[in-house]
């Protein structure tokens, strides 16, 4: 039988891309698992032994799923390889209530998901690709699995970390952004900004930088073709210089 900390979701988990022996912005995976960890008082993994994890991962695929629990006070490690998902452009609808402002909890990427797998769910079921969670006051906070960031008189703007994930691949597009020379802004984000933004992003490590085209059956504008070009590229460059190793 399973230990309780893994019925209740009591862990940790990364999802992590591999490419030529290598794991994808893998140090700063560790580096927020190990955060994480550190800051629910969990036993963080080693460097060794996350690389190992994610190497002999079970299954097929270019992404790693890897769950850190600590059933006996020791960290354990588990992963599975799955198939990566491609960075096409997504139609997403609203879920109102589904982000809580200031949820410390939601700020770690926890095992405990299902709000993320019954988000895209009920998105799929109304024929969408995605869900964006939203507060009550109407303030966005991510997707069900990635981060939010949208375009707005040449500016890139990302909702404030407040019960919200720190997303690897949303810190990759900021520090593309800078290297670019695009102004950014991390603040609370309402919902009617999507709709009159020059283009909708969300960022995940399996997908990468995905426009959003639509939001419930209202077109988006989309981000100007060589912007994104150009982005995808220094986050492609920032997710090599961030690998681990996998020997």
């Amino acid at each position: 039988m399973a230990s309780p900390d893994i019925l209740l979701g009591a862990g940790l988990y990364e999802t992590v891309r591999v490419s030529d022996g290598a794991a994808l912005h893998g140090e700063r995976h560790l580096e927020r698992m190990t955060a994480s960890a550190h800051a629910l008082g969990l036993p963080a993994p080693g460097r060794a032994a996350f690389a190992r994890a994610i190497r002999e991962a079970t299954g097929e695929g270019d992404v790693v799923r890897v769950r850190l629990n600590a059933p006996d006070g020791e960290p354990e490690l588990r992963a599975e390889r799955r198939a990566a998902l491609a960075p096409e452009p997504l139609r997403a609808t609203v879920l109102g209530g589904w982000y809580a402002p200031g949820y410390l909890l939601r700020e770690h990427k926890l095992t405990s998901h299902f709000h993320g797998f019954h988000g895209r769910r009920l998105a799929r079921a109304a024929g969408f690709d995605d869900a964006l969670l939203v507060a009550h006051d109407g303030r966005v906070g991510e997707g069900t699995n990635a981060n939010v960031a949208h375009l707005a008189g040449g500016v890139l703007v990302t909702p404030s970390v407040d019960g919200l994930l720190p997303g690897v691949c949303r810190a990759a597009l900021l520090d593309a952004a800078r290297e670019l020379g695009l102004p950014m802004e991390a603040r609370p984000v309402a919902l009617a900004e999507l709709v009159d933004a020059d283009g909708v992003l969300l960022t995940s490590s399996p997908r990468g930088l995905s426009e959003v085209t639509e939001v419930d059956g209202h077109v988006l504008r989309r981000i100007e073709p060589d912007l994104l070009v150009a982005l995808r590229e220094r986050i492609a460059a920032a997710a090599l210089a961030h690998a681990l190793a996998l020997p």
